[in-house]
């Protein structure tokens, strides 16, 4: 079994060795990290339940990630970061890397509208990798809403409502 939240982001954007081959180990040190809290924004809980919705942080919903991204050749894919302290911060944003680069990779970009919410100003808190992910999401023409978060989801109508702080 793989636990290892940081690389469920990898799961989520089907991502393999190479080789086909598994890691190993012979020490594993697990630090349990902080608690989900589904129902922090309305309608969540219900939403990753549904098809249009998924999470990776929660190693089930990895690979329904993955599928999604898959299946999805155009319309609109929304990635957000919540608010608050959360762990792996860098996975909102590299889910939305990995599936850019998929979606080129199959052609299907142009014809998909990626939104990137993030509570923050920029794209990170060290300048020199902030400058550099600025240049990602203008190769990816990601459209980023700075200083959003994602305050309820209505996974019957795929509605987010995103507001701007």
């Amino acid at each position: 079994m793989h636990c290892y939240q940081p690389l469920w982001t990898l799961v989520g954007g089907g991502v393999v060795l190479a080789s086909g081959g598994t890691v190993t180990y012979d020490y594993l040190v697990v630090s349990p990290g902080i608690q989900l809290d589904w129902d922090k924004v309305p309608g969540m809980a219900w939403a990753i339940e549904s098809p249009a919705a998924s999470s990776n942080y929660r190693y089930d919903l990895a690979p329904k990630t993955w599928d999604m991204i898959k299946n999805l050749t155009s319309g609109t894919a929304v990635f957000t970061q919540p608010s608050g302290p959360i762990k792996c911060a860098g996975a909102p944003q590299m889910i939305a890397y990995l599936a850019a680069d998929f979606w080129r990779s199959q052609g299907e970009l142009e014809d998909t509208r990626v939104v990137l919410v993030l509570l923050t100003p920029v794209m990170f808190g060290v300048k020199v990798f902030s400058d550099g992910l600025d240049r990602v999401v203008a190769d990816d023409g990601i459209e980023v809403r700075f200083h959003s978060e994602m305050v309820e989801v209505d996974h019957s109508s795929r509605t987010a409502v995103i507001a701007d702080n």
